[in-house]
């Protein structure tokens, strides 16, 4: 597949590819594929299923439940993490000087995108294949669903950040993902929002780290990826 030799796996439902089993070596695996994406079409996630299930949620219909892509266009990502945002009635210390709601999104960066790699990923990790337009698309497809964030509404602001910062969904799991970030050049201003659009997307996640937004500001991309769960 692009040149890349693929691990023994089966379409489901004609919708996506998964591996049968768990796959050696998967932030190199992912690295590879993903740097492939423009000439296969097809974007990598590694996926983990619920616990103490085999089949559950990506190899079960029952589970199964993609949303219509021309519905996303409709919606407004600003709109979405300012919901999201008032809705997680974030305190006013750990919200700095961002206040009560978010007035407007962080402006795009101009830096060239970072390379598509993944530095070794501990754990046991399924690869998923699914052929999407871009990358943001992928939740979409697949039918990933949360307890905390509308797919559809997701899916918009994962769009956003895909054109303003080029990142890039790598890992789903059951109410969860993670996505990969580059290193931007940000001033403080931009720093701060681009802070509060990931704090109020998950904003229990960022909480539990016992951050609040200035502090999480400082240190966005340390990382190079952001976990999120609901």
């Amino acid at each position: 597949m692009g040149g890349v030799e693929l691990p023994p796996g089966s379409p489901f439902l004609d919708r996506y590819w998964i591996s049968d089993d768990e796959v050696a070596d998967a932030g190199e695996l992912w690295s590879s594929l993903a740097e492939a994406y423009p000439v296969t079409g097809l974007w990598p996630v590694l996926v983990e299923n619920f616990i103490g299930s085999k089949t559950a949620p990506w190899y079960d219909a029952e589970y199964y439940n993609p949303i219509d892509l021309s519905t996303v266009s409709n919606v407004d990502p600003l709109a979405v993490l300012n919901e999201l945002w008032q809705e997680a009635d974030v305190t006013e210390n750990l919200r700095g000087p961002i206040g009560a709601s978010l007035e407007s999104l962080a402006p795009p960066d101009n830096s060239a995108p970072a390379p598509l790699t993944l530095s070794p990923m501990p754990g046991e990790y399924r690869l998923l294949l699914a052929a999407v337009a871009r990358p943001a698309d992928v939740i979409a497809v697949t039918g990933w669903t949360s307890g905390g964030v509308d797919t559809t509404q997701a899916t918009a602001v994962l769009r956003s950040w895909e054109e303003r910062f080029g990142w890039c969904v790598f890992y789903l799991g059951p109410d969860a993902m993670e996505i990969r970030v580059g290193q931007l050049s940000l001033n403080e201003s931009t720093r701060l929002r681009l802070a509060a659009e990931v704090y109020a997307f998950s904003p229990s996640t960022m909480v539990a780290e016992g951050f609040g937004v200035t502090q999480f500001a400082q240190h966005l991309l340390d990382d190079g990826s952001f976990y999120f769960s609901w």
